[in-house]
């Protein structure tokens, strides 16, 4: 039921937004208007299921197979591929990139030592950067768990 659901709202909000803006005469809009076939929305709509690809990165691989020439007969897998619009979701690889972020902003990461109100304020922005330098790829609760682990590595015991 619920991946019934997911199917009918991409064809019916994201898939028909696109026919719509598209059409020289949006009243004639019709999804059978759409180079995307059904195979390829189901295989989109399963790799978002999945946990894959984001929601964000779907809707970008839609509008490829929409709209870009060369992308019209790929499979969603083969753009996500190609493109690197993947969900990170490998521990080691985010606290690698938290990591990064923490020695490319170390006066940020003296004010989280501090320790008190900053706290909250440097996890946001650390989250952000990571997200950053992920290219918007990193699985945002495990992106904030690993960055929590690597905090509690360079700062131990540090509170609010």
């Amino acid at each position: 039921k619920r991946l019934s659901k997911l199917v009918s709202n991409w064809l019916c909000n994201d898939l028909f937004a696109l026919v719509k803006d598209a059409a020289e005469d949006e009243d004639e809009a019709s999804v059978q208007q759409s180079t995307v076939s059904s195979k390829q929305l189901g295989e989109l709509v399963a790799l978002i299921e999945q946990g894959t690809v984001s929601t964000a990165q779907g809707k970008r691989i839609l509008a490829a197979m929409f709209k870009e020439d060369d992308d019209i007969n790929k499979s969603p897998q083969q753009i996500s591929d190609e493109r690197g619009w993947k969900v990170i979701a490998d521990m080691e690889q985010l606290k690698k990139i938290c990591r990064t972020v923490l020695t490319e902003n170390e006066s940020q990461l003296e004010q989280y030592k501090a320790g008190g109100k900053q706290v909250r304020k440097m996890t946001k922005f650390f989250v952000g950067k990571a997200m950053g330098a992920s290219r918007g790829n990193a699985h945002p609760e495990m992106l904030q768990e690993a960055l929590d682990e690597v905090l509690e590595e360079v700062a131990p015991g540090v509170e609010e």
